[in-house]
């Protein structure tokens, strides 16, 4: 939400948002009553939580059948904010949901999603291992359903056997199955920063703030050509992610990160646009889970934006990293 006229929101007034999401046949309302921080002229907030009489919850919604969707949001429907232009308080969008590839993938991620979350870590490896004995199709939904269905939060031990068959299945791995199996490989904690003491590499850590939409480190310095690790942790009720850009590309990579909330594989893409300006990122990091972000710092000195391209969060959740 921006504030585009030029007098400021003050702090406690409530600014309210009617939320409506409607089509083949399903109609969901929402309202939102619980932004009272104030929003000055040509600031830019981002609201995520709606308002269920004194509770609050995050905005969401989910398609029953796969097809077109009309989502529209109402800024001050009732006029009770006094302001220049009461007609321009409206977005209304469209959103496609679309059918997993096959009807057997979608039906075999979505078992596998809800019995990983009361496996042992034992079980899952073995379902790993029969789903290599599945055609690509089969194994990239399994996969897929482990990811989602995990409880990151769960502590456990890994057999050594089991630690060596899933670094072997991660170096075969590429594209969204390899940032699926690094995350899961993480959470186990079998992935650990190599040569934590090596004095080649510089180590920046980097915290999203809780329900703040913004990273505790505005700014950060590498040396050109330097091994950079990041360390990114996510205690926020919500998945971020991190994208580091060219010098100057905020607004581009913001704008098109923005357009991929109407891409069906949006999530699977891990929300980073497929512009030439990006130069590093993260997948998408769940609430309360740590990764580990490694590259070589730019070989050309500036000023090199990070930003959450999670969709309608760049504006505020950037920050900027300098290379000197």
């Amino acid at each position: 939400m921006r504030n585009q006229g030029g007098v400021d929101v003050p702090k406690g007034v409530v600014l309210p948002l009617n939320i409506r999401f409607a089509g083949k046949g399903q109609v969901i309302d929402m309202v939102s009553l619980v932004h009272t921080e104030g929003l000055k002229a040509g600031e830019t907030v981002t609201i995520t939580k709606v308002s269920n009489g004194p509770w609050t919850g995050n905005i969401s919604v989910s398609g029953e059948q796969a097809g077109e969707y009309n989502f529209t949001v109402v800024v001050d429907k009732a006029n009770t904010i006094v302001e220049g232009n009461e007609a321009n308080n409206i977005l209304a969008t469209k959103i496609n949901f679309a059918l997993s590839q096959s009807m057997a993938q979608y039906v075999l991620t979505k078992a596998i999603r809800s019995n990983v979350s009361l496996a042992t870590v034992s079980a899952v490896v073995d379902y790993l291992k029969n789903a290599q004995k599945l055609d690509a199709e089969g194994f990239n939904a399994i996969l897929k359903g482990i990811s989602e269905g995990w409880n990151y939060r769960k502590k456990v031990t890994v057999a050594d056997a089991d630690k060596t068959y899933l670094n072997t299945l991660l170096a075969a791995s590429t594209g969204v199955n390899k940032d699926r199996l690094t995350r899961l490989m993480q959470a186990w904690d079998i992935l650990k920063k190599q040569e934590e003491n090596d004095p080649n590499v510089q180590t920046v850590k980097i915290k999203a703030i809780r329900e703040m939409l913004q990273f505790d480190l505005k700014t950060f310095t590498v040396k050109a050509g330097k091994t950079v690790e990041i360390v990114f942790e996510n205690p926020d009720a919500m998945q971020h992610n991190l994208v580091i850009g060219k010098p100057k590309s905020l607004e581009k990579i913001g704008k098109a990160a923005d357009k991929m909330i109407t891409d069906p594989d949006g999530a699977d893409k891990n929300y980073v646009p497929d512009v030439p300006d990006v130069l590093f990122s993260s997948f998408l990091v769940n609430p309360d889970q740590t990764i580990r972000l490694r590259f070589t710092a730019p070989a050309k000195a500036g000023l090199y934006p990070y930003v959450c391209t999670f969709p309608g969060h760049w504006r505020i959740m950037n920050g900027v990293m300098k290379v000197e």
